[in-house]
């Protein structure tokens, strides 16, 4: 069993936290740095005549006794394939990385040296509204010690990005709000009011999306919204890409 800290944004890691519907799953790029190729690490010129573009998914297991699922990738300049692993196996555990600060005080503390050692802990951005007076480090800062939050991975698929279904969406974050619906009879889109018209002719406003409070910021289904959100993580163009990408389940876990 091998620990990996791994990057999570306020939202997902509050995401992880709630009752209902939590967030079990995430979906990671393949890039050399969490990659294993024929069991190595690759070189950057190694990986980047990688084309990712022709590649297959082996369920595995390998010739050599290696469990998969990995991906079989050609290499452009030598005509040969490759196995790409992940570094992420079953079992292993991902302990978050998120926006924190070193240390929070009582608002009654009038310096740092008033308030013992042994009381003193992180502040994790996700915990808080609005702009709290904490001098924030990003996730990618984070010492194992500042961390609460670890999780076991349970299961491993590899698939393109936009074979996500509405229960998977789920597991990644993404939660419905019912905003109601809107009628349309009346010359643009109003309020239902007194339109005796069957309920199932007034369309369900959009009402997918992580942590919404308008369903302007919604989409129409589970996966939409999470093609929204892999976009504003990833870049505008990237889940027209639709890429491979590695899913992993897990459930959470003592740190």
């Amino acid at each position: 069993m091998k620990e990996h800290g791994t990057l999570f944004k306020a939202d997902m890691v509050r995401a992880l936290y709630r009752e209902v519907d939590p967030k079990t799953q995430t979906r990671r790029l393949f890039t050399r740095h969490n990659s294993l190729v024929d069991g190595r690490r690759a070189t950057p010129a190694l990986w980047a005549d990688l084309d990712f573009d022709a590649a297959w998914v082996d369920a595995g297991p390998s010739p050599a006794g290696n469990a998969g699922p990995y991906l079989k990738v050609p290499r452009r300049s030598e005509g040969t394939v490759h196995r790409v692993y992940a570094t992420i196996s079953i079992g292993d555990r991902l302990w978050v990385r998120e926006t924190w600060a070193p240390e929070q005080y009582d608002a009654h503390a009038a310096t740092v040296a008033a308030v013992e050692a042994s009381v003193r802990k992180p502040a994790y951005r996700a915990d808080f509204e609005g702009e709290p007076a904490y001098k924030w480090r990003p996730g990618i800062h984070m010492p194992r010690d500042a961390c609460r939050i670890v999780l076991e991975v349970t299961a491993l698929r590899i698939e393109r990005l936009q074979q996500i279904g509405e229960t998977d969406a789920i597991a990644e974050g993404i939660t419905f709000t019912d905003y109601g619906r809107k009628c349309g009879h009346k010359g643009g889109w109003t309020e239902i009011g007194d339109c005796p018209a069957a309920e199932n002719t007034h369309p369900q406003l959009p009402g997918w999306g992580v942590e919404p409070t308008s369903h302007m910021q919604c989409m129409h289904s589970a996966p939409a919204a999470y093609a929204s959100l892999w976009s504003q993580i990833n870049g505008a163009d990237s889940w027209a890409a639709n890429p491979f990408i590695r899913a992993y389940e897990f459930r959470r876990t003592a740190s």
